[in-house]
C-alpha cells in the first residue's frame, strides 16, 4: 500500500503528513521534491527518533504547493493546527514576553505575550520577564504615563504624586504628553542617559534630606539601568536590530542557538536541543519559519551558509543572509559556540540521566521508563482537595504534561479513594481519548496506592508498568515497592535515591501549591462575597489588577477607587481589616 502510493507522489514541492494506525497524524515535515524526500524515509536506514517514527507509520497524505516558500509556510501552520507527536521541533513552548506602549490614545505600558496591536510599538523581546515588568516599573515611575485602567471623574492616586498628568479626569494634549513617549522609545532603543540623569537627581535630593529608604530605592533603579546598558563583547551599530541563528548537529540531536540584538545590544539568547528527525538544514530553515509565528521580526536575520538564505527571506519577506566576513561573522561565530556547548550540556545530562534510568528499569525488571507519571493528593481536613500529576520525559520533568485534578468524590478526606478517582481519570482519559501512554508509573504511599494502581489496570485492561516509593516511620523514603509487592532497598547515596526523591519533591511541590491556589481563591471568593456592591465583575477587575486578596489589602481607598466605587473600596477594605484582626 505505502509502496504503491509512495510510486504515486508527485515530484512538485509541498507537504507530508506522516499517520499511524489510527489514523492520527504524527509527523509533518516540507520538502523541495515530495517523492524524492518521503521515499527517503522508507528505503534508507534509519537510527533513534527517527526510526521510531518511521516504525509508527501506516499511511501519508500529501499538499502540493506551488513553491518551496508556500511549503514553509503551510508546514508551520499545520504543526501549530495538529500539533503532531514527533515535530518537538516546530513546537513553540515558549512565549517570552515583550513590552508594550500603547500609542492609541494616552500612553501606556504593559507586558504583552503577542504583538498583534498594530497602532502600538513593541520592545524586546524579553527572555527574563522580571527584566520587562522592572523597565515598566522604572518608566512609569519617571514618567507621568497613564497608569489606571479605568477612567474616572475624579483625580487618582498617581496625579497627586505627580507621576500622571489627570488622563483620568480631564483632556491632555499630545504636546504634553508626546515628549514622554518619545524619551520612551529612546530608552528601549538603548539611549538610557536621560533616564539615568533622573534617576541620579532624584536620589541625590532624597539623600540631602536624609530619605535614605527613598535613596536606596533610586540606587537599585541605576544598578537596573548599568545592568541593562552593560558593555558587550561584540556590539552592533545603534540602529541595527538583527537575529543571529546557528546550529550543532552530533549523533542525531541537534541544538539550535539565537542571540537577539536590538538596536545593536544583545537582550536575549534562546537555545533548543533536540533528537532530529529527517535532514539538517531542511528541519533549521523550518525552525526559524515557526520561530517567528508569534515574535516580531527584526530588520535582518542572519544564518550560516548552509541555510537557503535566498528562500527564508522570500518566506518571512525580510533580509536573511550569511556573514562572511567582519562583525557580524564574529557574531556568527560566537553563536555557533554556543551551540557547540549547549549540545555538550545535553550529552552529559543525558548521559547521567541515562544511566540512572538503566539502573532502574533494572531494578524493576521493566522495559523502558523514557516517561514516568507521578501522582500525589492534596487538602486541608478534606477541604480544597486536589490530585496532581507530574511527568518526566527522558529524566528531566515535562511540565506541559503536567495535570490538575480537583477531587470530586464525597470522601474528599480519604486519600485512598482520591487517588483512585485522579488515577482513573487519567487512565481512562488514554483509552478514550487516545492521550500517550506513560511506560512507568510512580505512586507515593506504599502497598495501598499500588494495588490501587494494579486494580485499575488490570480492569482497563491496560499494559503499563507500575510501582510506589515506601517511607520509613519517620517518614524518609527508603526504598521501591515493585509490582509484584516486593520491597526493593534503596542506596542513599546512590544517584538513583536522589533522583527518585527529587521527583517525590517535585510532585509535593505542585500538590502543595495548586491545593493553596485553590484554597485561595475559595477564600477570597468567601469573603468577598459579603461585600454589597461587589458582584462577579468588579471581583474579576480587582483580582486582574492587584493578583491577589493581600495586594488589595495594602491598597488605599485612591487606588481602589479607579476600578470600584469609593463607597464600595471604604467597605471592601473594612471587611478586610476587620477578618485579619480576627
Amino acid at each position: 500500500m505505502l509502496k504503491q502510493k509512495i510510486s504515486l507522489l508527485s515530484e512538485k514541492p509541498g507537504c507530508y503528513l506522516m499517520k499511524d494506525e489510527k489514523g492520527k497524524i504524527i509527523y509533518i515535515g516540507k520538502a523541495k521534491n515530495l517523492k524524492k524526500r518521503v521515499s527517503q524515509y522508507f528505503v534508507k536506514a534509519h537510527d533513534g527518533k527517527t526510526a521510531m517514527m518511521v516504525s509508527k507509520v501506516r499511511d501519508f497524505d500529501t499538499i502540493i504547493t506551488k513553491s518551496e516558500k508556500e511549503a514553509l509556510l503551510l508546514e508551520a501552520n499545520l504543526v501549530k493546527k495538529h500539533s503532531p507527536r514527533y515535530n518537538v521541533l516546530l513546537k513553540d513552548d515558549k512565549r517570552y514576553p515583550y513590552v508594550k506602549l500603547a500609542t492609541n490614545g494616552y500612553p501606556t505600558l504593559e507586558i504583552a505575550r503577542t504583538t498583534k496591536d498594530k497602532n502600538a510599538k513593541y520592545f524586546g523581546p524579553f527572555s527574563n520577564s522580571t527584566a520587562a515588568y522592572k523597565s515598566i516599573d522604572l518608566l512609569n515611575y519617571i514618567f507621568p504615563l497613564k497608569k489606571c485602567k479605568s477612567n474616572s471623574k475624579e483625580p487618582c492616586f498617581y496625579y497627586h504624586l505627580d507621576m500622571c498628568l489627570g488622563y483620568c479626569f480631564k483632556e491632555v494634549s499630545e504636546e504634553e504628553y508626546l515628549p514622554y513617549v518619545d524619551k520612551v522609545i529612546e530608552f528601549y532603543n538603548g539611549e538610557t542617559g536621560y533616564v539615568r540623569s533622573k534617576v541620579v537627581e532624584r536620589m541625590e535630593k532624597a539623600a540631602a534630606k536624609l530619605e535614605f529608604e527613598e535613596a536606596s530605592k533610586y540606587k537599585t533603579m541605576l544598578e537596573y539601568i548599568d545592568y541593562l546598558t552593560i558593555k558587550q563583547n561584540v556590539e552592533l551599530n545603534k540602529n541595527e536590530s538583527i537575529d543571529f541563528f546557528s546550529a550543532h548537529f552530533n549523533e542525531g540531536y541537534l541544538a539550535i542557538v539565537t542571540f537577539i540584538y536590538r538596536n545593536g545590544l544583545l537582550i536575549s539568547k534562546e537555545s533548543k536541543s533536540f533528537e532530529l528527525i529527517g535532514e539538517m538544514a531542511e528541519n533549521f530553515e523550518s525552525y526559524i519559519i515557526a520561530y517567528y509565528q508569534n515574535r516580531l521580526k527584526p530588520k535582518e536575520i542572519i544564518v550560516p551558509e548552509y541555510l537557503d538564505s535566498e528562500l527564508l527571506g522570500e518566506t518571512l519577506e525580510i533580509k536573511v543572509s550569511n556573514a562572511k566576513i567582519g562583525k557580524k561573522k564574529e557574531i556568527l561565530d560566537m553563536v555557533g559556540e554556543n551551540a557547540i556547548k549547549e549540545l555538550q550540556i545535553e550529552f552529559a545530562k543525558a548521559k547521567d540521566t541515562k544511566k540512572i534510568l538503566s539502573e532502574l528499569t533494572s531494578m524493576l525488571g521493566i522495559k523502558s521508563a523514557n516517561i514516568i507519571e507521578l501522582y500525589d493528593i492534596s487538602h486541608l481536613a478534606g477541604e480544597a482537595a486536589v490530585g496532581v500529576k507530574v511527568a518526566y520525559q527522558n529524566g528531566l520533568p515535562n511540565k506541559n504534561l503536567y495535570r490538575k485534578y480537583l477531587i470530586k468524590g464525597e470522601e474528599k478526606k480519604d486519600d485512598l479513594a482520591s487517588t483512585r478517582e485522579v488515577l482513573y481519570r487519567r487512565l481512562f482519559r488514554i483509552i478514550s481519548e487516545d492521550d500517550y501512554k506513560p511506560d512507568l508509573i510512580i505512586l507515593d504511599g506504599g502497598l495501598n496506592q499500588l494495588n490501587i494502581a494494579r486494580e485499575l489496570l488490570s480492569e482497563l485492561n491496560l499494559d503499563i508498568d507500575f510501582c510506589a516509593l515506601v517511607k520509613n516511620n519517620k517518614h524518609v523514603t527508603r526504598g521501591l515497592i515493585n509490582a509484584k509487592g516486593e520491597e526493593i532497598k534503596l542506596d542513599k547515596k546512590s544517584a538513583l535515591f536522589y533522583f527518585l526523591v527529587n521527583m517525590q519533591e517535585e510532585v509535593h511541590r505542585f500538590a502543595i501549591k495548586s491545593h493553596i491556589n485553590k484554597r485561595s481563591k475559595s477564600l477570597t471568593a468567601s469573603i468577598l462575597d459579603d461585600i454589597k456592591g461587589l458582584g462577579k465583575k468588579r471581583k474579576a477587575v480587582l483580582l486582574s489588577a492587584f493578583g491577589s486578596l493581600a495586594e488589595i489589602r495594602k491598597a488605599r481607598v485612591e487606588e481602589l477607587s479607579q476600578y470600584i466605587p469609593k463607597n464600595v473600596a471604604y467597605s471592601l477594605l473594612e471587611t478586610l481589616n476587620k477578618d485579619s484582626k480576627e
